[in-house]
């Protein structure tokens, strides 16, 4: 389908592949790979160029540099793998490349150029990505208060403020809240999403509390007001214009991973939380709950699914992580992390030069979660004191921070040192704490 684009832009822009790749996707509208027939969504317009530009770039740097699109082989997408799989990208990320390299040579008429990712990597199970949420992206599992942030909307707009709360009201995507006609879309007892949904897959969501009625009411007299019957306080603005408003208004009030360290999809995550606890009555696995009732937990991730739009009944576990996966994640994290700390020796040499002493993991780190940055290291002293004993609290400290060094190299993230008699208490009352036994038995020479 793209290869009259392609020669077209090659004959345009000879030797010059970065503005063909400009050309290439302003004149290509993209196909949806699945649901109904239509082109891909604005944001995979912009990652599929945004890609294939990087893409053309590291080819330079990796000494295979191409002069015209065409000229793309398996060859070069070999290589690209082999450099992303060097530099520790994730199966998501992976994945993500090689569906843009395959999907750009079928376009061209190269349907083999780009070969799957299993017969790419030197590890197969680098090629397997995992469908089931580790971490909760909901705002407030990550400190922020969803209220606060619209309070702070509504004094840039309150259209905007109103728009966030129907997406953590019903699960809403962003471009589905600026593209609702919350007139047309009111059937009673549940709102009928069709418009800007994925894959033009509508679905229904429960109109289940005084509080959401409210806020379907308050939306429906600001869409009278709009002659498409949308939410907008400016009937001349475009759709998309007020779709890149809304995002402009969004990252202003800090929403963004830069920012507050949370996205708008984040409200989805907070919603499809809030459905599996009604239905189940704790916690979503990824927010630490736990549920023995397997029935149940089923059902209630079916339910979700459903009310985010998803067809498949496992989807919600994307949102609501998998108990099982969860625990098989967890204990992979920390034999990961006790493997880094207990066999290197730096850190064992460092832990022996400072005597005898105990030392803990504390915190996120310690309950299996995946390391971010910065993470907690303690120890306690088991000596007997000397006869000054300030003198001898000041000397271990001094030669534990060369641990805390030792452990932030082989960790790979910056070791924060606590004595464990300044550990926060809701770290010791949670249990967040993984005794390092290795390091322990390095000390005392066992």
């Amino acid at each position: 389908m793209g290869r009259q684009v392609l020669d077209r832009v090659q004959k345009l822009h000879p030797g010059n592949p970065l503005r063909q790749v400009d050309e290439f996707f302003a004149d290509f509208f993209i196909p949806a790979a699945t649901g109904r027939k239509r082109t891909v969504g604005i944001k995979t317009e912009q990652l599929y160029g945004v890609q294939m530009r990087v893409m053309v770039k590291q080819l330079r740097g990796l000494n295979m540099p191409i002069q015209n699109l065409s000229e793309f082989s398996t060859r070069h997408v070999a290589a690209l793998t082999r450099h992303y799989e060097a530099q520790g990208l994730s199966a998501s990320s992976l994945q993500k490349k090689n569906t843009v390299l395959r999907r750009f040579g079928t376009w061209i008429g190269k349907p083999d150029m780009t070969p799957r990712l299993c017969d790419l990597v030197s590890d197969p199970t680098r090629s397997k990505r995992s469908y089931s949420a580790v971490e909760s992206k909901a705002w407030s599992a990550n400190g922020v208060d969803p209220d606060e942030i619209f309070k702070r909307m509504d004094l840039e707009c309150s259209v905007a403020g109103l728009q966030l709360r129907l997406q953590l009201a019903f699960g809403l995507r962003p471009r589905e809240a600026v593209m609702l006609k919350p007139i047309a879309a009111d059937q009673g007892k549940n709102l009928f999403v069709t418009d800007g949904t994925k894959g033009g897959r509508a679905r229904m969501v429960p109109i289940d509390t005084d509080e959401k009625r409210a806020l379907l009411e308050q939306a429906k007299t600001i869409a009278r007001g709009n002659s498409r019957g949308i939410l907008s306080n400016k009937p001349s603005m475009s759709l998309n214009r007020a779709i890149a408003r809304f995002y402009y208004l969004t990252r202003k009030v800090g929403i963004c991973k830069n920012g507050l360290g949370v996205t708008l999809h984040g409200l989805r995550h907070e919603f499809a939380g809030s459905v599996y606890k009604e239905a189940t009555g704790v916690e979503a696995p990824v927010n630490g709950g736990r549920l023995d009732d397997l029935d149940l937990a089923r059902r209630a991730m079916q339910i979700t699914s459903e009310q985010l739009g998803h067809s498949r009944k496992h989807a919600g576990a994307a949102y609501l992580g998998s108990k099982r996966h969860l625990d098989y994640t967890q204990r992979k994290n920390l034999n990961w992390l006790t493997g880094r700390l207990e066999n290197n020796t730096a850190v064992l040499g460092a832990v022996k030069a400072c005597g005898p002493c105990s030392w803990w993991v504390v915190g996120s780190a310690a309950a299996g979660k995946p390391i971010r940055g910065s993470w907690i290291l303690a120890y306690r002293a088991e000596s007997k004191p000397a006869v000054n004993q300030t003198d001898s609290d000041l000397g271990i400290a001094a030669m534990a921070m060369a641990v805390a060094d030792a452990a932030s190299q082989a960790v790979g993230y910056p070791a924060c040192l606590l004595r464990e008699a300044l550990l926060p208490n809701g770290a010791q009352e949670q249990g967040e704490r993984l005794e390092l036994v290795g390091l322990w038995r390095a000390s005392v020479g066992g």
